[in-house]
This record gives structure tokens, sequence and C-alpha cells, in this order.
């Protein structure tokens, strides 16, 4: 679930109607401009209610919500907790014991623990039959950063070389591409380019069977595969890499996921992600409904294409950065390793 419609929801149960807020993106979060007209200590009160399952649901990403003021630059953040402040002017309106005052400022403020219980990881795991696991940046990284910008800027004079002239001139500019940092950028960028999509799939594939001789698997894979299928969970990998590349990879590392389960790019599957095509693919094959599935992933295209999907998503995050877009995007959960997933199945 996406934290903005986390705080619509919250806002609902306290008794705001949709026409009575509204919520505007900044930074790190969301604004929510409610009317004139809501009672704020109930509102508040609500919040309280609800934030411990908040912490739980986003784990990792440590909560604040701030009531008509901004929070002290020195406000305690703990990843664990969610954090609540008030101005002291709504501290008799509030009247909870929990809020105490920030030394040398006008706010309040008290902080929150996850709920008790099964972690909302293993709950949403155990609800599961089925798991699709991305492949670059969650079964194994195959390139390395430098090597990955290598590909791309190769890709990127493939693709000036041999693009139609009108193409060129009415589709995207080679130049202000700076920001691709991996070779499926291109692709994406480039797909719709009849003249040239063709053979750069062919020249990424070449690239992708190069590179997966060194790739590195990701810590804890092997062991996650190894537990989903040890607890009979069906297990498919779904990828923008060539399913010649994905396909060999689990072969070299004996993972033990069935060839109908491997499903990446190939000349019956240009669509690539966050076009859910693929993802509905793989639901077919597994046999299973989207809420009876869970996909576990590293990028944004991939969270995004499970929200359209209406697929659970774990996304694996190693700084707070990717965690933020990838809650932004529509993961319902994210981990710093893998070993986090496994120790939720183990608990399940």
């Amino acid at each position: 679930m996406k934290l903005s419609r986390a705080v619509s929801e919250v806002l609902g149960r306290a008794g705001v109607a949709p026409e009575q807020f509204e919520l505007l993106p900044r930074e790190r979060g969301w604004d929510a401009e409610v009317g004139a007209e809501v009672a704020v200590g109930p509102l508040v009160a609500e919040v309280l209610r609800e934030l411990p399952a908040l912490v739980r649901r986003f784990n990792g990403l440590g909560l604040i919500v701030a009531v008509d003021v901004r929070p002290p630059s020195a406000l305690p953040g703990p990843t664990d907790h969610a954090t609540v402040v008030i101005p002291r002017a709504l501290r008799d309106t509030v009247a909870d014991p929990r809020f105490q005052p920030f030394p040398g400022t006008d706010t309040w403020f008290c902080q929150l623990p996850a709920a008790p219980g099964t972690s909302p990881l293993a709950v949403t795991l155990a609800a599961a039959s089925a798991v699709v696991l991305g492949f670059d940046g969650t079964l194994t990284r195959l390139y390395t950063p430098g090597r990955a910008r290598e590909t791309t800027l190769r890709l990127l004079a493939f693709v000036g070389e041999r693009r139609d002239p009108e193409e060129a001139s009415s589709g995207r500019p080679i130049e202000g591409t700076s920001e691709f940092t991996h070779p499926l950028d291109v692709l994406r960028a480039f797909a719709d380019e009849g003249a040239v999509t063709g053979a750069m799939h062919a020249e990424l594939a070449q690239s992708e069977r190069q590179a997966v001789r060194d790739a590195v698997p990701v810590p804890h894979s092997a062991t996650l595969v190894e537990t989903l299928r040890g607890r009979d969970y069906r297990v498919a990998v779904v990828s923008d890499v060539s399913a010649r590349t994905v396909t060999a990879y689990v072969a070299v590392q004996g993972l033990g996921i069935p060839p109908e389960g491997l499903l990446g790019r190939g000349p019956d599957t240009p669509q690539l992600l966050p076009d859910p095509v693929c993802l509905r693919r793989a639901l077919w094959r597994l046999d299973v409904p989207p809420e009876r599935c869970v996909m576990v992933g590293a990028t944004v295209p991939e969270a995004m294409a499970a929200w359209a999907t209406g697929i659970p998503f774990i996304g694996l995050a190693r700084d707070d950065r990717t965690r933020e877009a990838l809650l932004a995007a529509g993961a319902r959960h994210t981990v710093a390793s893998l070993a986090e997933v496994v120790d939720a199945l183990r608990a399940g």
C-alpha cells in the first residue's frame, strides 16, 4: 500500500470526508490540508490509534506526523517508531498523557512503537501460495556500476548509429540521456522506435550473456529460493533481462525453478516493465490470483507493475533513497536484506 493511500484511509476513519481534505506531495511525504470544520482533537486521537499498525506496515520508514507545526530539527526519529508532534496550543485539546514537551520549543511530541504481534511481512507472505522474484538486483547483480555505465554508453552509441532519420527527428534525442545508469534504461527510452528496437534487443542480449558469466548472487537469494520451495510456494522469475540469460543463471546456480516459471525479455514479450503483461503471464502460469501471490523485487518498474497487477510487493532496498522510491511506487514492505524475507517465511 502506498503511504498516500494509508494517510487517506486514516483521515476517512477519523470521519474526514474526501471533500474535506487534500493531499499535497512534499520532499519526504505528504501534507494533508483539512477543512476548518474538521475537529482536531478526534482527528489526532484517530491518528494515535492507527499509527502503531502503520509503523508495522511501513517498517523502517520512520514516520513523523506533525499537526499544525514544523517538527524540530533535533527531533529523534527512530525507524521502528512513529513520532507525533503538536504545538503547545493543541496540548489541552489532545489531552493525551503520552505527549511531552520538546525542550527549547513550543512543541510537544510522543513516540509510538509498532503494534505487537506477527510481523506484517510474515502476514503478507502467509497469505500467498506463490512468489514472483525479480532477477537483476534480486537474485543477482548482473552488472557492476562501472560495467552497467559502460554497457549503457555502448548501447546509446549503437542507437545513434542505427536510428531511422525520421524517427530520430521526432523521437527522444540521444543528448540529455546522462540520467541513464542501466542498459535497460536505454531500451525503455527507445523501445518505440521500430527501426532500431529489434537490433537493440539483440545487442543487449549479447551484453547480458557476457555479463552473466561473472554475475554475483545477491546475498541470501539462494536461501530464499530454497526456503520458498521447501514451504511449497510456487516460484517464478519475471525480468526485463533476456529469457536466455535468466534461464542460464538459474541453471548454473542450481536454483531449481522450473523453466516454465522463468519469464524474461524475448521476441514474444517485447513489453517491458512497468507494463504488467509479463506479470499477468506469470500469474497464469502459476495458476494463482493476484491476492494469493507476492512479488519480491528491487526496482521501481517492478514495484509499479506489481501495483498495477494487484500483487503485494516486497522491495529490497539497500538505502533510504531506494526505500522511499519503492514505497512511492506501491511497495507494501521494504527490507534491507533478503534474510528478512527468509526469517519472515520461517516465522509464518
